[in-house]
């Protein structure tokens, strides 16, 4: 018996999560800047990420001085 009443509360606790996280979720986008670089932003914050790389590696993209 006990062991159902937990079941139950841990159930709808999760539910009441997942419901509760829905609500508050932004839309997030991300755009390509070059070779390795992105710009992924929610609206209020940015992240600028540039993965390590060489230039030109597999034909793309290649840096001229």
């Amino acid at each position: 018996m006990y062991y159902q009443q937990l079941r139950i509360f841990i159930l709808s606790f999760m539910v009441s999560i997942v419901f509760a996280s829905v609500g508050y979720s932004k839309d997030i986008s991300m755009n390509f800047l070059a070779n390795a670089s992105l710009r992924i932003t929610d609206g209020d914050y940015i992240l600028f990420t540039d993965f390590p790389y060489v230039s030109g590696a597999f034909g793309h993209m290649i840096y001229t001085y």
